[in-house]
């Protein structure tokens, strides 16, 4: 028997033995064995089920109000796992939904009341996909919604079964291509790219070696979506996120696949491209449609404003960062590294233009980066090397505050309790140098934005209000003014309405601000890399069991840079709550939109969703609760 007829058969059951009409109560009920004995259509789904020994310390209920009844089942602490509802008033069981840590994750749905599911959606922390099944054969036709993330993950999947039919149920259609409006020029380029990947997919997949039968999707890849304005464009606007990436796992080790453009279509994200692992040559085609033409092929000089001597450098570079990207060894990272960087300081004499300057970003960027991590030993020297270069360019005041701020960072190491109040101060002094001294120029934001940091850490509060005023008004364009704007209202949030909002770390969900609703949140900042933060996790859980179900809720926002490092303390600490996550660390939409530039941070927020305190401490929060649960 399979699933979908066992199904039906199961629902025309409860109509049978139940009463489910308006107003009446719920005659009986299935068992809870029966109840549980339901899995979700789709199987990759993850979703509670008890051990088999705590199935009998679980009940079930007749619940619901009018037409929407059904049956909901409870675990040993009233935490919901199931829920089968009539929505139509026909005695007959038409949803089908699952639960994982009381949050519905996942619901069957059988639209045309024949007891049978036409509709797959994946909800709260288990994503936004909702999959449409015209006829009814347990197989998803079409993607009525889908994130970018979820897109890439689709993708991965279909490389992994070699399923062209997957893969095309992601590509972009020609009825949602005509949508969009584009200019004619462009319509023609992305009807050419679609057929190219629709054509080529089957035999990558057959080639392909990064994803084999047991290989997993990581992550998403993948800077700031963008937005193309419909003057340069079409008739429309249109939303994309151009060089997609997606980081996969086989038997422990890492490599990245370069999905390329996706396009927003309403409530859904679509491929364009054909998807290649990062050791392909022919990955650099796919670094962007909208925002950043594709590469030249190496055969092919005159294919583009690229010289064959870069775009071979580009393609070492790609080899290395996907080494990177699986490297563990403290060794091997600190020698990928330092080849990272004499790569790029070579690509900076070959470049020529305005691409020799974004080049130099990166190398500095790199550098920054890698003494941050202590990966590159000479990564000062190499930086003092690189101001001289750029005497007289505006970049001159991105070098040198990257220079202030390792030299800083490099003196207080090792440095004698009595040695740091002097060094903070030279520190500080430099920043009002940098700041007096290069006035608008464009990279002169950053060090403002951190002597107003440096403003409030030391308890100046009206100062560094002062200066973010100023980076958010002289550099309003800037990522910068993001976070000083973040800043200034994180100091003067006592009292203002906020609540957090956002995707989960798994990719599959999100957050509303509704779903906070009523309830008093402690909203914690926190990243693998700050100790403080897992120290305060016994706390949380303790408060989180002892004041649950009085209404209060923990939400836990990961501001680490790699996904995975989060993931592994989520899961070794067994953390219960919600936990969001962006991708940019502490560059991410969460941090910036509060401020952030330290951690741990804990928000604490009442049920009028009014913020009590914007830096309160675990300690601290027992007193508290008390107060605003009563």
């Amino acid at each position: 028997m399979n699933r979908q007829f066992s199904r039906r058969c199961w629902s025309l059951f409860i109509g049978g033995v139940c009463t489910l009409g308006a107003g009446s109560a719920l005659a009986k009920p299935p068992t809870v064995a029966e109840a549980l004995g339901l899995s979700p259509v789709q199987k990759d789904v993850e979703f509670d089920v008890p051990k088999a020994a705590d199935v009998a310390k679980c009940s079930i209920k007749s619940e619901g109000t009018g037409k929407l009844r059904g049956f909901v089942v409870y675990d040993e602490n009233s935490q919901v796992l199931r829920r089968f509802l009539d929505t139509d008033g026909d005695n007959s069981i038409d949803q089908w939904c699952y639960f994982r840590d009381g949050i519905e994750v996942y619901r069957d749905i059988d639209s045309d009341s024949n007891g049978k599911a036409d509709q797959y959606r994946w909800l709260g922390t288990g994503g936004t996909r909702w999959g449409i099944d015209k006829d009814e054969d347990t197989k998803i036709d079409s993607w009525k919604q889908i994130s970018a993330e979820e897109v890439t993950e689709e993708v991965v999947a279909a490389l992994r079964t070699k399923d062209l039919a997957r893969f095309k149920r992601v590509l972009l259609t020609t009825d949602e291509l005509n949508s969009l409006a584009l200019s004619a020029d462009r319509t023609t380029e992305l009807e050419r790219l679609i057929g190219d990947a629709v054509k080529d997919f089957s035999e990558i997949a057959k080639k392909q070696k990064s994803i084999v039968s047991g290989t997993k999707w990581i992550s998403f890849g993948g800077g700031k979506p963008g937005l193309v304005p419909a003057a340069s464009n079409g008739k429309s606007d249109v939303i994309v996120y151009d060089n997609v990436a997606a980081v996969v796992e086989s038997d422990g080790k890492h490599a990245q696949i370069a999905i390329g453009t996706l396009v927003r279509v309403a409530d859904s994200w679509r491929a364009l491209d054909v998807p290649r692992s990062l050791d392909d040559p022919n990955a650099a085609q796919l670094t962007g449609v909208f925002f950043q033409a594709p590469l030249a092929k190496a055969d092919d000089p005159a294919g583009g404003t690229i010289s064959p001597a870069l775009q071979k450098l580009v393609a070492e570079l790609n080899k290395i960062d996907a080494e990177l990207a699986a490297a563990k060894e403290i060794a091997k990272i600190k020698k990928l590294t330092a080849s990272k960087a004499d790569l790029l300081e070579e690509i900076v004499t070959v470049a020529a233009g305005e691409d020799k300057e974004t080049w130099l970003r990166q190398y500095v960027e790199i550098i920054d980066q890698a003494v941050h991590t202590d990966a590159l030993p000479d990564g000062l020297e190499r930086l003092r090397k690189v101001i001289d270069k750029v005497a007289g360019n505006e970049l001159q005041c991105y070098v040198e505050y990257r220079y202030l701020q390792l030299d800083y960072q490099d003196k207080l190491k090792g440095a004698k309790n009595d040695d740091i109040p002097k060094i903070s101060e030279g520190w500080m002094e430099g920043l009002q140098q940098l700041a007096g001294k290069y006035g608008k120029n464009p990279y002169a934001a950053e060090p403002m934005l951190s002597l107003a940091q440096e403003y409030e850490i030391h308890g100046k509060e009206a100062e560094a209000i002062k200066w973010y005023n100023k980076v958010s008004s002289d550099f309003n364009s800037t990522d910068f003014a993001i976070k000083a704007i973040g800043g200034k209202r994180r100091l003067e949030s006592i009292g203002n309405r906020w609540m957090i909002s956002g995707p989960s770390i798994d990719g599959k969900g999100s957050l509303t601000a509704a779903q906070l609703a009523g309830k008093v949140v402690v909203v914690k900042y926190w990243a693998s890399w700050a100790d403080q933060s897992k120290e305060d996790f016994d706390t949380l859980k303790k408060l989180q069991a002892k004041y649950g179900k009085q209404g209060l809720q923990v939400v836990g926002v990961n501001l680490d840079t790699e996904k995975t490092d989060a993931q592994k303390i989520i899961k070794s600490a067994s953390l219960p709550w919600p936990n969001l996550y962006e991708p940019g660390g502490m560059d991410s939409r969460f941090a910036n939109e509060m401020g952030l530039y330290t951690l741990p941070v804990m928000i604490l927020v009442d049920k009028q969703g009014k913020v009590v305190s914007r830096n309160i401490t675990a300690d601290e929060l027992d007193g508290e609760l008390k107060k605003l649960l009563k």
